[in-house]
This record gives C-alpha cells, structure tokens and sequence, in this order.
C-alpha cells in the first residue's frame, strides 16, 4: 500500500514589521476614540448657557448691521435660541438661530435703523427649544 504525501502547509507571507507597527497604532486609536465615547456618554450634559456678545457693527445702505456671537457654554444644544438686541433710544431687533450646539458658537446679525455706535446695543437670548 502507498503511503500518502501529506499536502504541504501553504507557505506563511512575510508581514514587514511597518505593517505591525501601522496595524498596532489603528488599534490604539480606536481605542481611543471608542473611551472617548463612552467617557461622553456617561456624562450628566448641562442645560444651555448662552453667551451673547457684539462682533463688529457696519454702516448698511438701509441703516446699520451688527453682527453677534452666540456661544452656549453648556453641555446640551439649544434650537430655536431667540436673540434680542435693542438701542438705547428703544429701537429693537430681533433674530432666530436654529442651533446652537453645546460647546459652540453660532453667529448672526441685526439690523437697526438707529445708529447703534453712538450708544450702548444690550444683545439677550430671549429663549430656545430643546431639539
């Protein structure tokens, strides 16, 4: 009786050791990133809190424009915040952002007929929904 030949192992491919080193980084930052999550998730997020403060204030064919940041300071997203800016002289105007994340900021702008340079401009955040 013949004896068989056992098959042959298919031969192993060399792996460069810069492959191992590239693969091993991968790894770590996914790692990484997946604490990152689960570290931001476990956190209590805070209400919005919404800074309002004047950019820049141009001269506009129909009157005057001032632009503002609004920066939320908390750790949940406000929609819908509502921004009020008024003259001294009691002119108003108003704007709408729709979000504003937490953490971040969002700009816009108001228009005024009145000069708002020759007095103080009061810019508030009226309200926002929670999206």
């Amino acid at each position: 009786m013949a004896r068989r030949a056992k098959p042959k192992a298919p031969p192993t491919p060399d792996i460069p050791i810069l492959e191992w080193v590239s693969s091993g980084i991968g790894g770590l930052m996914a790692l990484a990133l997946l604490a990152l999550v689960l570290i931001d998730a476990r956190k209590e997020h805070e209400p919005p809190i919404l800074r309002i403060s004047a950019l820049e204030t141009v001269q506009t064919p129909g009157g005057w424009r001032v632009m503002f940041e609004v920066r939320n300071e908390g750790g949940e997203t406000a929609a819908g915040v509502h921004v009020t800016g008024a003259l001294v002289d009691g002119e108003t105007a108003k704007a709408v952002l729709d979000v504003v994340p937490g953490g971040s900021t969002a700009e816009g702008g108001l228009f005024f007929e009145g000069d708002p340079r020759a007095g103080r401009v009061a810019l508030r955040a009226e309200g926002f929904v929670k999206p």
